[in-house]
Protein backbone atom coordinates (compact mmCIF):
# COMPACT_ATOMS: atom_id res chain seq x y z
CA UNK A 1 0.00 0.00 0.00
CA UNK A 2 1.45 3.58 -1.24
CA UNK A 3 2.61 5.62 1.72
CA UNK A 4 0.66 8.98 1.46
CA UNK A 5 0.48 11.91 3.02
CA UNK A 6 -2.42 14.23 4.05
CA UNK A 7 -2.95 17.26 2.10
CA UNK A 8 -5.39 20.02 0.72
CA UNK A 9 -4.69 21.52 -2.69
CA UNK A 10 -4.44 25.53 -2.21
CA UNK A 11 -7.87 26.73 -4.18
CA UNK A 12 -10.72 29.28 -3.19
CA UNK A 13 -13.73 27.17 -1.85
CA UNK A 14 -17.06 28.85 -3.06
CA UNK A 15 -19.44 28.20 -0.25
CA UNK A 16 -22.69 27.86 -1.54
CA UNK A 17 -26.36 28.42 0.10
CA UNK A 18 -28.38 25.67 -0.24
CA UNK A 19 -31.86 26.16 -1.24
CA UNK A 20 -35.13 24.14 -0.08
CA UNK A 21 -37.48 22.97 -3.23
CA UNK A 22 -39.89 20.75 -3.37
CA UNK A 23 -39.22 17.55 -5.08
CA UNK A 24 -42.35 15.98 -6.46
CA UNK A 25 -43.17 14.13 -3.03
CA UNK A 26 -39.89 12.89 -2.43
CA UNK A 27 -39.60 15.10 1.10
CA UNK A 28 -37.54 18.26 0.83
CA UNK A 29 -34.62 19.09 -1.15
CA UNK A 30 -31.39 20.94 -0.75
CA UNK A 31 -30.53 21.16 -4.32
CA UNK A 32 -26.89 23.21 -5.72
CA UNK A 33 -27.01 25.73 -8.29
CA UNK A 34 -25.97 25.17 -12.27
CA UNK A 35 -22.33 24.76 -12.66
CA UNK A 36 -21.04 24.85 -9.07
CA UNK A 37 -17.29 24.48 -8.77
CA UNK A 38 -15.51 24.91 -5.68
CA UNK A 39 -12.85 22.86 -4.87
CA UNK A 40 -11.86 21.43 -1.06
CA UNK A 41 -9.18 18.71 -1.80
CA UNK A 42 -8.88 15.70 0.39
CA UNK A 43 -5.72 14.20 1.88
CA UNK A 44 -4.84 10.64 2.77
CA UNK A 45 -3.57 8.93 5.74
CA UNK A 46 -0.24 7.61 6.54
CA UNK A 47 -0.41 4.29 7.62
CA UNK A 48 -4.05 4.11 5.14
CA UNK A 49 -5.23 6.17 2.50
CA UNK A 50 -8.17 7.38 4.63
CA UNK A 51 -8.93 10.82 4.62
CA UNK A 52 -7.31 11.64 7.50
CA UNK A 53 -4.53 12.48 9.90
CA UNK A 54 -5.20 10.64 12.94
CA UNK A 55 -4.69 6.73 13.52
CA UNK A 56 -7.37 4.81 13.99
CA UNK A 57 -8.36 1.25 13.56
CA UNK A 58 -11.30 0.47 11.00
CA UNK A 59 -14.47 -0.40 11.50
CA UNK A 60 -16.52 -3.00 9.98
CA UNK A 61 -19.35 -0.11 8.91
CA UNK A 62 -20.48 2.95 10.45
CA UNK A 63 -23.80 1.30 11.78
CA UNK A 64 -21.42 -0.17 14.34
CA UNK A 65 -19.64 2.58 15.66
CA UNK A 66 -20.01 4.14 19.13
CA UNK A 67 -22.42 7.08 19.27
CA UNK A 68 -19.63 8.83 20.91
CA UNK A 69 -18.06 12.26 19.74
CA UNK A 70 -14.46 11.49 18.68
CA UNK A 71 -11.64 13.63 20.37
CA UNK A 72 -9.58 15.62 17.77
CA UNK A 73 -6.59 17.34 18.92
CA UNK A 74 -5.93 20.69 16.71
CA UNK A 75 -3.56 19.83 13.93
CA UNK A 76 0.13 20.43 14.23
CA UNK A 77 1.36 23.88 12.97
CA UNK A 78 2.21 23.68 9.33
CA UNK A 79 1.22 20.21 8.72
CA UNK A 80 -1.28 19.41 5.74
CA UNK A 81 -4.19 19.69 8.24
CA UNK A 82 -3.54 22.75 9.53
CA UNK A 83 -5.03 24.45 6.75
CA UNK A 84 -8.18 22.66 7.15
CA UNK A 85 -11.26 24.22 8.77
CA UNK A 86 -12.19 21.08 10.66
CA UNK A 87 -15.27 21.08 12.96
CA UNK A 88 -15.94 19.96 16.59
CA UNK A 89 -16.51 16.06 15.19
CA UNK A 90 -12.82 16.30 13.19
CA UNK A 91 -15.06 16.50 9.79
CA UNK A 92 -14.89 19.50 7.09
CA UNK A 93 -18.29 20.73 6.41
CA UNK A 94 -18.99 20.64 3.08
CA UNK A 95 -21.96 22.63 0.97
CA UNK A 96 -24.69 21.26 -1.16
CA UNK A 97 -22.74 21.57 -4.56
CA UNK A 98 -19.45 21.80 -3.37
CA UNK A 99 -16.57 19.15 -4.90
CA UNK A 100 -14.06 17.85 -2.95
CA UNK A 101 -11.12 16.51 -3.66
CA UNK A 102 -9.12 13.14 -2.19
CA UNK A 103 -5.32 13.65 -3.53
CA UNK A 104 -1.87 13.06 -2.13
CA UNK A 105 1.31 15.17 -1.03
CA UNK A 106 2.35 14.89 -4.81
CA UNK A 107 -0.43 16.19 -6.38
CA UNK A 108 -1.81 13.67 -7.50
CA UNK A 109 -5.96 13.68 -7.53
CA UNK A 110 -7.19 10.91 -6.92
CA UNK A 111 -11.30 11.68 -7.07
CA UNK A 112 -13.61 14.06 -7.13
CA UNK A 113 -17.09 13.80 -5.37
CA UNK A 114 -19.95 16.39 -5.06
CA UNK A 115 -23.02 15.79 -3.24
CA UNK A 116 -25.69 17.82 -5.34
CA UNK A 117 -29.03 17.37 -3.84
CA UNK A 118 -29.43 16.75 0.16
CA UNK A 119 -34.11 15.39 0.12
CA UNK A 120 -35.06 15.15 3.99
CA UNK A 121 -38.04 13.23 4.57
CA UNK A 122 -37.89 11.13 1.68
CA UNK A 123 -40.16 8.68 0.69
CA UNK A 124 -39.22 5.26 -0.61
CA UNK A 125 -40.48 4.26 -4.10
CA UNK A 126 -40.50 0.56 -3.62
CA UNK A 127 -43.70 -0.83 -2.22
CA UNK A 128 -41.72 -3.58 0.16
CA UNK A 129 -39.83 -0.68 1.54
CA UNK A 130 -39.85 -0.94 5.18
CA UNK A 131 -40.73 2.35 7.34
CA UNK A 132 -37.80 4.17 8.79
CA UNK A 133 -36.72 2.61 12.04
CA UNK A 134 -34.86 6.08 13.38
CA UNK A 135 -37.29 8.65 12.04
CA UNK A 136 -36.71 9.97 8.44
CA UNK A 137 -34.94 8.83 5.45
CA UNK A 138 -32.32 11.24 4.15
CA UNK A 139 -31.38 10.76 0.58
CA UNK A 140 -28.19 12.29 -0.71
CA UNK A 141 -27.46 12.59 -4.70
CA UNK A 142 -24.05 12.14 -5.87
CA UNK A 143 -22.00 12.61 -8.41
CA UNK A 144 -18.50 10.91 -7.93
CA UNK A 145 -15.37 10.78 -11.01
CA UNK A 146 -12.62 8.43 -9.75
CA UNK A 147 -9.14 8.73 -11.61
CA UNK A 148 -6.99 6.58 -13.85
CA UNK A 149 -4.64 6.41 -11.27
CA UNK A 150 -7.00 6.07 -8.60
CA UNK A 151 -5.08 2.96 -7.58
CA UNK A 152 -1.77 5.08 -6.57
CA UNK A 153 -3.77 6.01 -3.21
CA UNK A 154 -3.30 2.31 -1.84
CA UNK A 155 -7.22 1.07 -2.06
CA UNK A 156 -7.94 -0.67 -5.92
CA UNK A 157 -11.68 1.28 -5.73
CA UNK A 158 -13.71 3.78 -3.82
CA UNK A 159 -16.61 2.16 -1.68
CA UNK A 160 -18.94 4.64 -0.98
CA UNK A 161 -22.34 3.43 0.27
CA UNK A 162 -24.29 4.27 3.34
CA UNK A 163 -22.25 1.70 5.34
CA UNK A 164 -18.85 4.19 4.91
CA UNK A 165 -21.06 7.51 6.60
CA UNK A 166 -21.43 7.96 10.43
CA UNK A 167 -24.78 10.26 11.31
CA UNK A 168 -25.45 12.65 13.73
CA UNK A 169 -28.84 14.38 15.06
CA UNK A 170 -29.95 17.54 15.84
CA UNK A 171 -27.72 17.72 19.32
CA UNK A 172 -24.89 16.45 17.85
CA UNK A 173 -25.71 12.88 19.42
CA UNK A 174 -23.50 10.15 17.28
CA UNK A 175 -26.06 7.75 15.85
CA UNK A 176 -25.75 4.07 16.56
CA UNK A 177 -27.19 2.73 12.94
CA UNK A 178 -27.77 5.35 10.42
CA UNK A 179 -28.31 3.09 7.89
CA UNK A 180 -31.68 1.10 9.86
CA UNK A 181 -34.33 0.40 7.08
CA UNK A 182 -32.61 2.00 4.52
CA UNK A 183 -31.83 -1.13 2.32
CA UNK A 184 -34.96 -1.76 -0.14
CA UNK A 185 -36.24 1.95 -0.29
CA UNK A 186 -35.29 2.60 -3.62
CA UNK A 187 -34.47 -0.14 -6.52
CA UNK A 188 -30.70 -0.99 -6.41
CA UNK A 189 -30.23 1.13 -9.96
CA UNK A 190 -31.30 4.26 -8.27
CA UNK A 191 -28.51 3.74 -5.50
CA UNK A 192 -24.55 5.45 -6.04
CA UNK A 193 -22.96 2.17 -7.76
CA UNK A 194 -20.44 1.44 -5.48
CA UNK A 195 -17.50 0.14 -5.43
CA UNK A 196 -16.56 2.54 -8.44
CA UNK A 197 -13.85 1.49 -10.46
CA UNK A 198 -10.43 3.77 -11.34
CA UNK A 199 -11.31 5.92 -15.03
CA UNK A 200 -15.43 6.09 -14.00
CA UNK A 201 -17.92 8.54 -13.30
CA UNK A 202 -21.02 7.26 -11.31
CA UNK A 203 -24.03 9.35 -9.99
CA UNK A 204 -26.99 8.21 -7.75
CA UNK A 205 -28.68 7.74 -4.32
CA UNK A 206 -27.39 6.97 -0.83
CA UNK A 207 -29.94 6.68 1.46
CA UNK A 208 -29.86 6.95 5.60
CA UNK A 209 -32.18 6.55 8.20
CA UNK A 210 -31.81 8.98 10.30
CA UNK A 211 -33.87 11.40 13.62
CA UNK A 212 -36.21 13.61 12.28
CA UNK A 213 -35.60 17.01 11.76
CA UNK A 214 -31.98 18.62 11.76
CA UNK A 215 -28.68 16.38 11.39
CA UNK A 216 -25.88 15.87 9.65
CA UNK A 217 -23.97 12.73 8.06
CA UNK A 218 -20.26 12.69 7.14
CA UNK A 219 -18.54 10.62 4.67
CA UNK A 220 -14.84 9.02 5.31
CA UNK A 221 -12.82 7.00 2.56
CA UNK A 222 -12.93 3.29 3.58
CA UNK A 223 -14.96 3.99 6.40
CA UNK A 224 -12.63 4.26 8.98
CA UNK A 225 -13.49 5.62 12.59
CA UNK A 226 -11.19 8.71 13.68
CA UNK A 227 -10.26 9.60 10.35
CA UNK A 228 -12.07 12.92 9.23
CA UNK A 229 -14.63 13.25 6.39
CA UNK A 230 -16.72 15.59 4.40
CA UNK A 231 -19.91 16.33 6.64
CA UNK A 232 -23.26 17.65 5.15
CA UNK A 233 -25.72 18.91 7.33
CA UNK A 234 -29.42 19.52 6.56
Amino acid sequence: MKKLLSIVVASTVLVLAAGCTPNDGQGTAQTSPPATSSSSPRPSGTASPTPGATTAAPTAAASSAAPVQPTQSAPASGSPLSSIDLNSRGNEPQQVGQTSVFGAATGDKFATLTATKIQTNFKCTEPSAAPSVNGQFVALTINVTTGANFADSGWPNLALTNAEFRGWDASGKQLLDPVGNSMGCVKASDLLKSPIEPGNSESGLVILDVPAGAGSAAFVVGGFEGSYGWEWHW
